[in-house]
């Protein structure tokens, strides 16, 4: 029973998604929840809401709903910024997630975790032409296509996601071929406006989440920094 209540709402949840979403593309002839079933539907919920672990299900399965609605919604409009080319955005704008170029170019996406923005993000920078396709490296070439974000972290990426700033260039001299590359001023100050507009003026640092005000990052010179994101 606790089964196919689950996985009634979870297809009724994407069918009402679809019908929303593609509006005019249903078959002739395809009626989205008649009348009939409507009413059924009310009748079994009045039956079901005395019972408390079936009240349960019910109350689990509609913050599930919420969740998939959510996480496809966001999908199709990450697939409409794609298909235009990514290209970068006012970080003031508070989205949900992005990468901050060395420049100060900051590209973002809204969506939940369960979209992977970040890996959207790079593999879009790689249609944009941003992220290059490889570099000859010991005679052989490296496809930057099978892992973007990596390259993006070795050249001097800072990777955002709501408070929680990332940062990998300092970690990088521990990586035999490598060599430390700190923050650049114009990164600092652009993460510095976002932590006072975005972030409440508190920002979280590192794989540690260190909470810092956007003040005392401003003020701390980029050598000393290094000390929230280094592992």
């Amino acid at each position: 029973m606790r089964n196919f209540i689950e996985e009634c709402f979870k297809t009724l949840n994407i069918i009402d998604w679809i019908y929303k979403s593609f509006p005019g593309e249903i078959p002739d002839g395809y009626t989205m929840l008649p009348y009939e079933v409507k009413n059924l539907s009310n009748e079994i919920f009045e039956l079901i809401m005395g019972d408390s672990e079936i009240e349960g299900i019910i109350r689990k399965n509609s913050i599930a709903d919420k969740m998939l609605t959510t996480y496809l919604d966001s999908e199709q409009s990450i697939r409409e910024v794609i298909s235009e080319g990514i290209k970068p955005v006012d970080i003031l704008q508070g989205w949900s997630a992005g990468w901050l170029s060395p420049e100060g170019e900051y590209y973002a996406l809204n969506g939940s975790i369960a979209n992977m923005l970040h890996n959207q993000i790079a593999d879009a920078l790689v249609v944009a032409g941003i992220i290059p396709i490889g570099r000859p490296k010991n005679g052989e070439a490296i496809d930057n296509r099978k892992n973007p974000d990596e390259w993006l972290e070795a050249n001097g990426w800072i990777k955002i996601h709501g408070d929680w700033i990332l940062y990998d260039g300092w970690n990088r001299a521990h990586i035999p071929g490598y060599k430390v590359i700190p923050m650049t001023e114009k990164q600092k100050e652009i993460i510095y406006k976002y932590g006072q507009v975005c972030c409440n003026g508190i920002l979280k640092l590192g794989f540690t989440q260190e909470r810092v005000s956007a003040a005392r990052f401003e003020m701390t010179e980029i050598p000393m920094l290094r000390k929230y994101f280094e592992l």
